[in-house]
């Protein structure tokens, strides 16, 4: 359980990149993302609600994810803030991908959100060295 431990703070900092990186794409690029889904923005509203949804909501567990790699005791806390966000994304991608017509896209996302959560509640299993006191 020891090298689990150790992967936390990488996996946490790989996934930083990744979040990071995907706000940033959706900032400037929203269209594309929007298209890469089928989605399109009519109007200035529309642009701004694609750049907050996409990027902002995932560039926000990006820093939760990053303050995770950088800080040994707020590790524990972003694998959990991340293990259900994943989850609760990969339930919803998941649940949509067998009730409509979804693309092998989706699939893929639905699975590895769902290998994403899965990975950081066994993580948690390991990381979890702070006991609570039984009230009496």
């Amino acid at each position: 359980m020891l090298y689990i431990k150790k992967l936390a703070r990488p996996f946490m900092l790989l996934l930083a990149l990744m979040n990071l990186g995907f706000m940033i794409w959706v900032f400037f690029y929203p269209f594309k993302t929007a298209a890469f889904v089928g989605l399109s923005a009519l109007n200035g509203n529309a642009e701004t609600e694609l750049r907050t949804m996409y990027g902002g909501l995932i560039g926000g567990l990006g820093i939760i994810n990053l303050l995770g790699a950088l800080s040994p005791r707020r590790t524990e806390n972003a694998v959990w803030a991340t293990a259900w966000v994943f989850l609760g994304v990969g339930i919803v991608r998941s649940c949509g991908c067998l009730f409509f017509n979804a693309d092998v896209w989706q699939i893929i996302f639905a699975i590895s959100e769902m290998i994403a959560a899965a990975t950081c509640f066994i993580m948690l299993k390991s990381l979890s060295v702070v006991s609570v006191p039984e009230l009496k």
